[in-house]
């Protein structure tokens, strides 16, 4: 059995690790994120409380269905996001799948968008 040794730390340079979290510009970034998140939801509330909104389009453009194919079967889930990219590789699950196809989802009366991912 081999026994190794390893250095911590010394020899590793974290320069740019230092300036980053010692910049005193560091926090504004944060509360300026901060701030830009908050007038983002502020916006979507409102877009889901406009009575004038389909909300069933919206519903559609926010979430989607995915079928999942694989050697055990298939499943059905949703997810609350937009649907994906046909070809981007997304994770589920602790899984990497490929999007094969966007379609109609396969639920009766359902406006959504269904990701195939194989």
């Amino acid at each position: 059995m081999a026994a190794y040794s390893l250095a911590r730390g010394a020899q590793i340079d974290r320069k740019n690790l230092r300036a980053t979290l010692f910049d005193p510009s560091f926090a504004e970034r944060q509360a300026a994120l901060a701030a830009r998140i908050d007038g983002l939801e502020a916006k979507l509330r409102a877009i889901e409380e406009h009575p004038g909104i389909d909300h069933d389009a919206l519903r559609a453009a926010t979430t989607h269905t995915r079928l999942l194919c694989s050697p055990s079967g298939y499943e059905l889930s949703e997810v609350d996001a937009p649907p994906p990219a046909a070809g981007t590789t997304v994770d589920h699950d602790g899984a990497s799948y490929t999007v094969w196809q966007v379609g109609p989802s396969p639920l009766p009366s359902d406006a959504r968008r269904c990701a195939i991912l194989v």
